[in-house]
């Protein structure tokens, strides 16, 4: 269960949120989907919340001071500047006691306010009787904010192996028919560009496939050979 509000927290407890938010990339990518500046009071939390979100949504990473800085001078409002610097620097020199529960605790509180939204938002879908329509709302409010850290390790570990797949049968391509054409090794480098060239534009999965069963049926037929 957590509080009504981030108020409630206290400030030092929103000062650790922005400083992991604007330092720890991992935890921002959880919360992104649940992340909306309408959770913080002060107008100066809210204009950091804003340029967060703004910079993670175009860039993928987290938002660095010098960007700040600029984004800073272009505001009109002298005293909001003043106060929005003192708030970063506050929020870069927080504690790092207890982070690990203010994560958690602040991405939990989050998940139920997209729950909580979602359920006052269905309303209009009952009277409607559109009961597909709120339970697509709810689930999309269950899936938000989960741990999207392991689903990014397990893409780039697939990329580094498909990577290595195909080197490997390109490279036993390129034996094959040096073997084959040994005579003309220029036609070699041609089918070998050609074949990278059909790597590139069709996508590597369906070569890489081809690749390895006729490797492997080679290998099969060597054997019994």
């Amino acid at each position: 269960m957590t509080l009504k509000s981030l108020n409630s927290y206290g400030k030092a407890f929103q000062l650790k949120v922005l400083g992991s938010l604007l330092t720890d990339k991992s935890f921002l990518l959880n919360v992104r989907d649940v992340l909306h500046n309408d959770y913080f009071d002060a107008d100066t939390h809210k204009w950091i919340i804003d340029q967060i979100i703004s910079y993670f949504d175009k860039y993928h990473t987290s938002i660095t001071m010098d960007v700040l800085k600029v984004e800073l001078q272009k505001l009109e409002n002298e005293v909001l500047q003043v106060a929005i610097k003192e708030e970063l620097r506050n929020s870069y020199e927080a504690s790092q006691d207890d982070l690990d529960y203010v994560q958690e605790e602040f991405q939990t509180f989050c998940k139920n306010q997209e729950m909580k939204n979602a359920i006052l938002n269905s309303a209009d879908l009952l009277k409607d009787h559109d009961f597909d329509g709120i339970r697509n709302m709810i689930e999309k409010a269950m899936k938000a904010g989960i741990d999207k850290t392991l689903d990014m390790n397990i893409i780039k570990m697939w990329r580094v192996v498909t990577v290595l797949i195909i080197v490997l049968l390109f490279l036993h391509l390129g034996l094959s028919l040096t073997i084959a054409f040994k005579e003309d090794l220029d036609l070699v480098i041609w089918v070998l560009f050609l074949v990278l060239q059909e790597v590139v534009s069709l996508g590597l999965w369906l070569l890489s496939l081809l690749m390895l069963l006729s490797l492997a049926i080679k290998l099969i037929f060597t054997r019994w050979s």
